[in-house]
This record gives structure tokens, C-alpha cells and sequence, in this order.
């Protein structure tokens, strides 16, 4: 097992072993790890700027937990999420998402930043807070579950999520972001 202690690890090889994020700890990167725990105070962001991490196993997102997620696109249709990774920051785990110990009052982390190109955070080419987009942020091929309960499908989740918008330009979207699983 690899623990990430502090500072940062960015991945874009391979670590064969699954990956420990300790507080104030951050992984990065667009590879591949074996396995995946985000505990409270540590952050996970995905590619780079967007792309996609792979986990080769099982991954927890601990309540207290961060993904730095960013968006280049906008994304109208829910069915077509064939962007995710190169339009914007995405998480692809081969085992089971654990949400572990989230709650109302014990979220998990999502911080969302737009961007007006892959290096420059701002408003995303064409953003229009009126018309609703659906992006794919994690796909857990063996299910997404709350501690040990599976989670329903087309269910919305977004009272265990803190979902900070301070680095989104451009207007919110009508009704706000809301974490949806999707089936």
C-alpha cells in the first residue's frame, strides 16, 4: 500500500498498490492506482486539467473528503457522457465506491472549478446556467455505496455532498448542482 502523507503525488504511470490520501495530502495525476482512500482533509483531482484517474480496485471517499473537480465543457445530454475525461475530471473505478461515513452533517467534499481552457480557470466556452448539464464525475463498475448499503439509481444524493462553487465562473446552474447516481 502507498500512503500519501503530505504534499502531493501525481500519477501518471501506474501504482500497482492502493493509495492512502491522508489530511492536508493531495493525489493528481491522469494514471492508474490500485485502489483508492480519500480520508477527511485530503483531496483528490483527477487528471490533469481535465482527465481521468483509474482506480484498478476499490475506492472510499471518507466524509471530510475533497475531489477538485474541473469542467472544460458543457454536457446536455445525461446518456452521452463520452466527454468525461477529456471535457472534464472523471473517476474510473473497476471495484466498488464506498461513500464511508457521510451524512448531512458529514459531507463529502466536491469543489468545482470551470475552465475557459485547459489552463485557465474561468467560464467554460458556451456556459449557459439556463440549460441543464450532466456530467459523469465517477463510474464504479461494481456500485456505488453509503457505508455498506448500495446505493439506488436515478436517486439524488446531495445532502452527503458539500458542493463548493467558488471557482465556478459564469453563473450557477438553474437549481443548482446536485449529485445524482444515474442508471
Amino acid at each position: 500500500a502507498t500512503t500519501v502523507a503530505a504534499g502531493q503525488l501525481t500519477v501518471d504511470g501506474s501504482i500497482a498498490s492502493a493509495a492512502t490520501i491522508q489530511s492536508g495530502a493531495r493525489l493528481t495525476g491522469s494514471g492508474r492506482v490500485g485502489g483508492l482512500i480519500i480520508n477527511s482533509g485530503a483531496t483528490v483531482n483527477p487528471g490533469n486539467s481535465p482527465g481521468t484517474l483509474s482506480v484498478d480496485g476499490n475506492a472510499v471517499w471518507n466524509a471530510g473528503g475533497n475531489y477538485d473537480w474541473e469542467s472544460l465543457a458543457i454536457n446536455t445530454d445525461e446518456t452521452d457522457q463520452t466527454a468525461a475525461g477529456t471535457g472534464w475530471d472523471f473517476m474510473n473505478i473497476s471495484g466498488t465506491l464506498t461513500l464511508g461515513g457521510l451524512s448531512s452533517g458529514s459531507p463529502f467534499n466536491l469543489n468545482l472549478t470551470s475552465l475557459s481552457s485547459s489552463t485557465s480557470a474561468g467560464e467554460i466556452p458556451d456556459w449557459d446556467p439556463n440549460i441543464g448539464s450532466t456530467w459523469l464525475i465517477a463510474r464504479a463498475a461494481s456500485g456505488i455505496y453509503l457505508d455498506s448499503s448500495l446505493l439506488g439509481m436515478n436517486q439524488n444524493y446531495s445532502s452527503f455532498f458539500n458542493i463548493n462553487t467558488a471557482g465556478w465562473s459564469g453563473g450557477l446552474p438553474v437549481g443548482g448542482f446536485q449529485v445524482i447516481t444515474l442508471g
